[in-house]
């Protein structure tokens, strides 16, 4: 069963979040699924980790404008009515896209040699040990992570960040409403525990290049690996969303609805 959104949800109360519920439920994303139904996906857990973290005030309205009309979305929360453009991107891991940045940044290795590796899809060989593999291992193909790669997914999400920053902080954008980040990490395998120290060093990254909080977003938010990490930069709070647990909020609410 496919779950479509209209141009506007309008959450009155913890019932309405059943549309949400169905989406994840029944959506999976996959190597070709197109950036609407990412962009809607990580809306949904986005709201039921706010849910679940008892930070979602109700009523809220969400305006969903899609990735061609930045922001993707526009969300109003009481009691203030703020207003904030949400605006999703995906960190999407890979040899070629990282080769690709290479050689377009020129970082430490030649155009010529980078070029090469874009063309073959392979890691330049400085990138590949400094954690995208290991020494030993061959450097065709996906990268591979564990929660001894965590400073290559901080690079992921910091290049994401660096990306839309420089895109949304020109004058023309600056004018509109407070802007969010909601960044959907894509990675072949799990770094495990590993986020909480990777929120630590990106962090401490952000920190380096964005001096006295220079970012054009109020917030930025990370969905990686079932989890949702709700205001990175500030208290950080990791909600671990798998299915599962979005089925018990499903519950949760019914439950709530049979008592009423």
């Amino acid at each position: 069963m496919k779950i479509t959104f209209s141009k506007k949800l309008e959450l009155n109360n913890p019932q309405d979040l059943t549309q949400c519920i169905k989406y994840v439920m029944c959506t999976k994303l996959w190597r070709v699924t197109g950036a609407k139904e990412h962009e809607h996906y990580s809306l949904c857990l986005y709201l039921l980790a706010l849910y679940k973290t008892g930070r979602l005030l109700f009523p809220i309205t969400i305006e969903i404008l899609g990735h061609m009309d930045p922001p993707d979305f526009i969300i109003s929360f009481p009691p203030d009515q703020l207003t904030i453009g949400l605006e999703h991107t995906r960190a999407t891991p890979g040899s070629y896209q990282v080769a690709k940045k290479e050689a377009f940044n020129n970082r430490s290795i030649k155009w010529l040699e980078s070029s090469f590796y874009v063309l073959q899809n392979k890691l330049p060989i400085n990138r590949a040990f400094s954690g995208l593999r290991k020494k030993n291992e061959p450097f065709i193909g996906p990268p591979t992570y564990g929660n001894h790669h965590i400073g290559n997914w901080v690079d992921l999400v910091f290049e994401a960040i660096v990306s839309k920053n420089s895109k949304y902080g020109n004058p023309k954008h600056t004018e509109h409403q407070t802007w969010d980040l909601l960044i959907e990490v894509i990675t072949p395998n799990l770094i495990g525990n590993g986020h909480t120290e990777g929120v630590k060093r990106l962090n401490e990254k952000v920190n380096d290049k964005f001096p006295n909080n220079t970012l054009v977003f109020r917030k930025v938010h990370i969905i990686s690996q079932d989890r949702v990490i709700i205001d990175v930069f500030g208290h950080a709070l990791i909600t671990l969303l798998p299915k599962d647990e979005v089925k018990k909020i499903r519950n949760e609410i019914r439950n709530r609805l049979s008592k009423a």
